[in-house]
C-alpha cells in the first residue's frame, strides 16, 4: 500500500488552510474579527500538523542566514495569500514596520516579543513619522497575533532560544514594494522592497 510523503501530507493540510482562509475573508474582507478567524485556523494548523514542519524539513538558520531565514511554503493562486515558515535565531529584531497586507502569526517553537505602535502624527510626511509604543504581546504555542496592513510593530527574540513560527499574509512578501519600517530616534521612514529580502529558502524535502 502506497503511503503519503511528508510534502504530500503537507501540501494536503495547506490546501485545506487556504480553503478556510478564503472562506472567512469572503464573508466579511478583512477586518479585525476576520483576521482572529484566520488567526484560529493557523493555531489549528500548528496542533495538528506541526510535524509536517519538523526542523528536518525546515532546519536552523545557517551562519549565511545572518540570524534568521524564511522558508517559502506555499501561495495560493487565486488570492496571492502566502504562507512561510520563519526560523529565528536569539538576540534577532527588527525596526518597526508594517507589511501593506494583512498578516497572521502563529508559534510552532519558541517566543518571540512583539512592540506594536500607533503612528501619532497626521500621516502627511512621506517621509518622517512619529509613533508611541501601545503594547506587547509575546506570540508563543498557543498566543498567535494578525495585523492590518497598515499596524505597525516590531519583533524580539529574547533569550538562549530561537523561533519557529508560521507567516500567514494576505499577499507574498516578495511583491510587496511599499512596506514602511520607522526608525525610532530619528523619525525617519524607509521604504522597504522585495530587493531588501533575502531569497526564501524551501523544505529540504520539497520538490520545487
Amino acid at each position: 500500500m502506497n503511503q503519503s510523503t511528508v510534502p504530500e501530507r503537507r501540501a494536503v493540510v495547506v490546501n485545506q488552510l487556504m480553503n478556510a482562509v478564503r472562506d472567512h475573508l469572503a464573508v466579511d474582507g478583512v477586518t479585525r474579527e476576520t483576521l482572529a478567524k484566520v488567526g484560529e485556523e493557523l493555531q489549528s494548523l500548528v496542533a495538528n500538523s506541526a510535524d509536517l514542519f519538523s526542523t528536518a524539513s525546515f532546519p536552523a538558520p545557517l551562519p549565511e542566514d545572518k540570524g534568521g531565514v524564511r522558508y517559502f511554503i506555499h501561495t495560493d493562486p487565486s488570492t496571492g495569500i502566502s504562507l512561510y515558515l520563519n526560523a529565528i535565531g536569539p538576540g534577532k529584531s527588527s525596526p518597526p514596520h508594517n507589511h501593506m497586507t494583512w498578516a497572521a502569526i502563529a508559534a510552532i517553537e519558541g517566543e518571540e516579543l512583539n512592540r506594536i505602535y500607533n503612528r501619532t502624527d497626521d500621516g502627511a510626511s512621506s517621509e518622517q513619522a512619529s509613533l508611541e509604543l501601545a503594547k506587547e504581546f509575546n506570540v508563543r504555542k498557543g498566543f498567535g497575533i494578525q495585523f492590518l496592513p497598515d499596524d505597525i510593530h516590531s519583533i524580539h527574540i529574547e533569550g538562549t532560544d530561537g523561533t519557529r513560527h508560521f507567516h500567514l499574509y494576505g499577499q507574498p512578501l516578495e511583491s510587496l514594494d511599499d512596506r514602511l519600517g520607522f526608525n525610532l530616534e530619528t523619525g525617519a521612514i524607509v521604504r522597504f522592497n522585495a530587493k531588501h529580502l533575502p531569497p526564501a529558502k524551501f523544505a529540504v524535502d520539497s520538490a520545487h
